[in-house]
């Protein structure tokens, strides 16, 4: 099913460069925009609780770039990706399941 709206959907694209790096501009993107796709976020799995502190507006949906590792990690994290979607729009342009 496909939904269409005459109001405009603003969305962003944003590269972190690390979550601890940009979480207060991430913040700010939340005030402009109603979805915003985010990469190289380098938590963990069990960090990516984080993206749902960022606004209360929003619902995240994460997933860590580190999900197949099985050994001991030296240096940063790396990689994942993450959708904030604006609650109110949520369930307007997308399918729940």
């Amino acid at each position: 099913m496909m939904a269409v709206r005459s109001e405009s959907l603003s969305v962003a694209r944003f590269n972190m460069h690390g979550f601890n790096n940009s979480w207060l501009y991430l913040q700010d993107l939340c005030k402009v925009f109603d979805l915003i796709f985010i990469q190289e976020h380098w938590l963990s799995t069990s960090q990516l609780h984080y993206f749902n502190d960022i606004d209360s507006d929003f619902v995240a949906y994460a997933e860590s770039g580190m999900n197949d590792l099985h050994c001991l990690v030296q240096g940063r994290h790396y990689g994942g990706v993450a959708v904030l979607i604006r609650k109110s729009l949520r369930n307007s342009y997308f399918c729940q399941s």
